[in-house]
C-alpha cells in the first residue's frame, strides 16, 4: 500500500493480488473501490458477500492501519473468488 494525493488530501491505494486457476495479477485500488464494489455485489447478489472491512476516518494513514487493512481487504477478495 503507498499514500498518494496531495498533503491537503492524502489518501491510500492499496496493492491487492488476485489469483486465478493461472495467475495471479496484481491490481492498486483505493477503500473507495472495495466499497462501491461491495454495494454492486450486495444488490446483485444479497447473500453470500463477505463483509468488508469497515471504514474508518481518523488514524487511517498510520502504518500499522494501513497493513492490517490491506490484510483485512486481502482476504475480502480471497473470499470473493474462492466462492
Amino acid at each position: 500500500a503507498e499514500v498518494r494525493g496531495p498533503k491537503t488530501a492524502p489518501y491510500v491505494s492499496y496493492i491487492m493480488h488476485v489469483r486465478t486457476a493461472f495467475t495471479v495479477r496484481g491490481l492498486s485500488r483505493r477503500y473507495s473501490d472495495f466499497t462501491a464494489l461491495d454495494s454492486r455485489l450486495r444488490i446483485e447478489h444479497e447473500a453470500g458477500v463477505p463483509v468488508l472491512p469497515s471504514k474508518r476516518l481518523f488514524g487511517s494513514l498510520t502504518a500499522a492501519f494501513i497493513h492490517e487493512r490491506r490484510r483485512q481487504l486481502q482476504t475480502y477478495l480471497d473470499t470473493l473468488m474462492a466462492d
